[in-house]
């Protein structure tokens, strides 16, 4: 116990030894950095600390970094880092905690306080068991913190800690009065500074005052200048009227500076704005001072400095350069009025001789005097008007216009006055005799040096026998060649003599080219002699034609347009001009082939896709039927793609189908179809089978090419196929199940093995009874309230507005929710998807009334059936849910009809759309993209909405012909003025996609998932009220 205490007490009087050091050393040091040193030394010699170091905080790093050290552990600070940020495990260590809170942090355990965790191992290789930090404070704020560390345990006591503390507070205060001794230097020099320049203003004033040429007036700003900045150049422009002097101070003085001139030249001279601009390379700083009088708008002059980029003794020097400027504007300002008064003088006796000989009609009237009267006028103003000067001085012009005071041109007139600006218009005026004539009046002010106008002048002219061939000319011509069509005007004889710009772009040939020549050098050959004479024959006989046909740019390149044609004849009937009128067909022909051959084949492989199979395979039935030949179906998936794209990427995936696509082809007979239903599935028909025997040896042939090895850019690739075929009549099935049946053989063959094929067996239809135990269920959910309709909302992804909602159908089965996919193709040829359409129909419109009597007004999207739309009950069924439910109109429904629905007769379908049109019903196409739309029906049937499918959107990685297929859509939206709806947009990555393709409108998980009634009037409030679009794709 005695021996403990014995060795606090040397603790203790250690500690005090150092405190009375670090006091002696405060008194002598005069830099923070030697300070630091001198503590961290004496903490170790006097202390007998075994290590002693000061970390001072570096914000933007957020990490103290050692400024001084002393002891046994230089290594440790290498070793260590100490951040003062709590989201890292190094920030919540003994030193952090006493930055943050002020507060002294004590280890008396440093191996085993859980706050030193990070740093046990160094300490433990440098001998340090327990340790003290203390905040070291600078102007009342934490810079830094002060470790000590001992190699004992329970080192620093209450004692020990308590005299560490006076040792931070006295190197606190030490440091603040550094900060203050320096302040008080930095203000005895600043006032001295200032003391220094305003010396330097007071002589250069004097100066000023005493000079009358205004160059040397600028030299003595720009010599001021440099010596109250310090600068390293100075140049200057000074303007005496419309001429520039620009001299720039070299080392010898002033010289002339034509560069200096040419850049002065083009500034702004009513900005008063002083300009500085930084001057990096150099490390300057330009500043430019325009020089303003008292009296004048404009500047007269520039001064231009390049001074050290020191943003403090620039903000010390600008009150100096301000005050400066003012002086010398006074003085220059002087000097230019004296040397302006001699020039006015001489002026004035030009402008009196010049305008009294004029041929030009000048008065001038007095703005100063009331009612502004005319105090001269030259001879051509007597003889254009017809009054004498007696009859004229004196007056205001009005006169002229006698009784005729309501003229919309004397608004404008008196508007330019009030405001002081010039003016040109047309006015009505009166000669002495009597009559009219229209006067194209131009009114000028003429002001005083202080801006202040004094006197206007007027210019007169008659313009009444040219004014209206002018207009018409002007306006002809500028419709003319404005045109968006190309337009070219031909005689009588079938010469060209005018053509307007649109010609000229559309087919390369400029106006100087083709005046005088027949319109047949455009001629492309691809209409015969026939065509033209019936052209001309219709022509000639009722004076118009119109219709496409293809002609010849100057390029050669043949091109189609639509063309019409009209005839000009004179008053006796003769024709006079011919005049065509064309628009380039070349876009709209290009997007039609383009959609058409996108619509029919797949984008990657060029084989057939979904769709023209069907076609075909329509086809191949019908052909069997007659020739009562086979025809095999076969399906045939790919083993094992699925390795290779995640292996070796998308890129080689895609070369890798189109060399499968390529051997399948080469692989089959020339009648046989090979088709790609999508990813790596495809399908082949084979027609006029004379047996099966000839159907194995051309799969076996199929299976053989794709097992063959593949080098796709470098990579060696090997794969097999399985396939499911079905025969066609003996499975007498339609389009729709013969494909199915061949799929699920398909799949037989891949579960027994993979790499082959196995035919379709009737065993297989199960799935017949399951479809009609499924119908019955549906049939008792209808009845029994099982159905229910979700509302998924569809957004403008640049404002936010809900432009509508798809309703949605679920079944609550008891086996869980059911989507449509599972059960509305079992009734697509049934009429109970007639019965579905109808609940469905008038559960939207019940929601929708409700909605809008809470306020809410948007549209909701139905989808219709096939078999409903095509029914003939529809309209029926649209007019009795009117009369029913109270609905004025129904221009909150749109119906949302597939592909599939308009493969049907195209006549009936425009009917059905007329008739729903006539209640106030919008149209929608569905899932457009992938069935079998045609540009024919879109202008047919002019949709209000085009929705795209999503697997357009969903498949853009594996088929970039997919973008294509997005951008050619979106065109044909726009050109038929139909809104544009990209489905299942359900990541912020497709939604940056579809947004940089150019869509505005979308839906999809992304803003929400189908709602029920409630969630959707919830989603409302919180949608609109939090402006929740603006976090779509960049959230915060």
């Amino acid at each position: 116990m005695r021996k403990k205490s014995a060795q606090s007490y040397r603790h203790l009087l250690s500690l005090y030894a150092t405190l009375s050091q670090v006091n002696q050393a405060i008194l002598r040091v005069s830099d923070e950095d030697a300070l630091y040193r001198k503590i961290c030394r004496i903490a170790t010699e006097f202390g007998h600390f075994r290590f002693a170091w000061i970390g001072v905080a570096d914000p933007n790093r957020q990490e103290l970094l050692p400024v001084a050290w002393s002891g046994e552990g230089a290594r440790y600070l290498q070793e260590i880092r100490i951040f003062l940020h709590p989201d890292k495990p190094e920030g919540h260590g003994p030193a952090a905690r006493a930055f943050h809170s002020g507060k002294m942090q004590v280890i008396h355990d440093f191996f085993n306080d859980p706050r030193t965790t990070p740093w046990v191992a160094a300490a433990r290789r440098h001998g340090f068991q327990s340790s003290v930090g203390v905040p070291i404070a600078r102007g009342g704020q934490s810079i830094g913190v002060l470790s000590l560390y001992a190699s004992e345990k329970s080192y620093f006591g209450p004692p020990e800690q308590r005299l560490i503390r006076e040792m931070a507070l006295d190197i606190s205060f030490a440091l603040d009065y550094l900060d203050n001794e320096q302040k008080r230097k930095e203000a005895e020099a600043a006032l001295e500074n200032t003391r220094q320049k305003l010396t330097l203003l007071l002589e250069s004033s004097l100066s000023a005052n005493k000079k009358h040429d205004p160059l040397e007036i600028m030299r003595e700003f720009g010599r001021t200048a440099l010596s109250l900045t310090g600068g390293l150049r100075c140049s200057y422009g000074l303007f005496d009227q419309d001429t520039l002097t620009a001299e720039r101070f070299q080392e010898t003085g002033w010289e002339e500076d034509p560069e200096a001139a040419s850049h002065f030249s083009r500034l702004d001279r009513t900005d008063r704005t002083i300009v500085r601009s930084p001057l990096p390379e150099e490390g300057a700083v330009l500043l430019r001072f325009p020089v303003f009088g008292l009296k004048v708008r404009q500047a007269l002059g520039f001064v231009e400095i390049e001074v050290s980029d020191n943003p403090v003794s620039l903000e010390r020097d600008m009150p100096f350069l301000s005050t400066l400027l003012v002086q010398n504007a006074v003085s220059l300002e002087n000097a230019f009025l004296v040397q302006a008064l001699s020039r006015s003088e001489s002026r004035l006796r030009v402008f009196q001789k010049t305008f009294e000989s004029s041929t030009v009609s000048l008065c001038i009237c007095d703005a100063l005097q009331p009612d502004f009267p005319v105090i001269f006028a030259n001879d051509q103003f007597i003889r254009l008007t017809g009054y004498p000067r007696s009859e004229t001085i004196g007056k205001n012009c009005r006169f002229l216009q006698g009784a005729d005071r309501e003229q919309e041109s004397r608004t404008e007139i008196r508007q330019a006055i009030e405001a002081g600006k010039s003016v040109r218009t047309m006015l009505r005026n009166y000669r002495k005799d009597g009559t009219p004539f229209i006067n194209e009046l131009s009114l000028f002010p003429i002001t005083d040096p202080d801006g202040t106008v004094t006197h206007y002048l007027g210019i007169q002219n008659d313009v009444t026998d040219t004014l209206i061939h002018e207009k018409n000319r002007e306006i002809a011509s500028k419709v003319f060649d404005m045109a968006s069509d190309g337009i070219l005007i031909t005689d009588s004889e079938n010469r060209i003599v005018l053509v307007n710009r649109a010609f000229t772009e559309i087919t390369g040939y400029s106006q100087e080219e083709v005046k005088g020549k027949n319109p047949r050098l455009l001629s492309s050959g691809r209409q015969d002699t026939f065509f033209y004479q019936t052209m001309w024959h219709e022509l000639l006989t009722n004076g118009y034609w119109q219709g496409e046909l293809w002609n010849r740019r100057k390029s050669g390149e043949i091109y189609p347009e639509w063309l019409s044609i009209s005839t000009r004849k004179d008053k006796n009937g003769r024709i006079e001009n011919h005049i065509g009128i064309f628009h380039d067909l070349t876009g709209v022909k290009e997007s039609e082939e383009r959609i058409a051959f996108l619509a029919y084949h797949d984008p990657l492989t060029g084989l057939p896709n979904r769709i023209l199979l069907r076609d075909r395979l329509e086809y191949a039935l019908r052909q069997t039927s007659r020739t009562g030949k086979a025809l095999g179906i076969l399906l045939l998936d790919l083993d094992g793609f699925k390795n290779v794209n995640d292996l070796s990427g998308h890129h080689v995936g895609d070369l890798l189908l189109m060399e499968v696509s390529r051997r399948m082809a080469g692989a089959v007979r020339t009648s046989d179809s090979v088709g790609r239903m999508g990813g790596d599935e495809f399908l082949i028909l084979f027609p006029d089978l004379t047996g099966l025997e000839e159907l194995s040896s051309i799969m076996d042939r199929l299976l053989e090419q794709v097992r063959q090895p593949y080098e796709i850019e470098g990579n060696s690739v090997s794969l097999t196929a399985s396939g499911g075929v079905t025969l066609y009549p003996r499975d007498n099935a339609g389009i729709d199940d013969l494909i199915r049946h061949a799929d699920i053989a398909m799949y037989s063959a891949k579960n027994r093995g993979k790499n082959r094929i196995h035919f379709y067996e009737l065993s297989m239809e199960q799935s017949l009874r399951n479809r009609e135990t499924l119908k019955q269920e549906l049939t008792r959910a209808l009845q029994n309230g099982h159905l229910h309709l979700f509302y998924q909302p569809q957004v403008d992804i640049r404002t936010g507005v809900v432009l509508g909602a798809e309703a949605l159908l679920r079944w609550f089965h008891p086996d869980g929710i059911r989507l449509p996919a599972d059960f509305l193709g079992t009734i697509e040829n049934d009429d109970l998807s007639i019965d579905l359409g109808r609940w469905v129909l008038g559960e939207a419109l019940r929601q929708h009334l409700e909605w809008k009597k809470e306020g809410q007004f948007f549209r909701i999207g139905v989808n219709v059936s096939p078999r409903h739309f095509g029914s003939g009950m529809l309209e029926q069924d649209l007019k009795h849910l009117v009369e029913l439910r109270g609905i004025e109109d129904l221009s909150g429904l749109e119906l949302e009809i597939t592909e599939n629905t308009l493969v049907s007769d195209l006549g009936e379908v425009q009917k059905t759309v007329r008739a729903c049109r006539d209640l106030g019903v919008h149209i929608a196409f569905d899932d457009f993209g992938t069935g079998y739309t045609s540009l024919t029906m879109v202008r047919t049937l002019c949709p209000d909405t085009l929705k795209v499918d999503q697997s357009f959107l969903r498949g853009i990685t594996e088929n970039p012909g997919n973008r294509s297929i997005l951008e050619s859509i979106l065109k044909i939206g726009q050109g038929f003025q139909a809104a544009v709806i990209m489905e299942g947009v359900e990541n912020r990555r497709e939604l940056r996609l579809v947004r940089e393709i150019g869509y505005h409108s979308i839906q999809g998980y992304l803003v929400s998932p189908p709602l029920l009634p409630v969630q959707f009037s919830s989603f409302l409030q919180t949608w609109q009220a939090g402006r929740l679009w603006e976090n779509l794709e960049n959230p915060s």
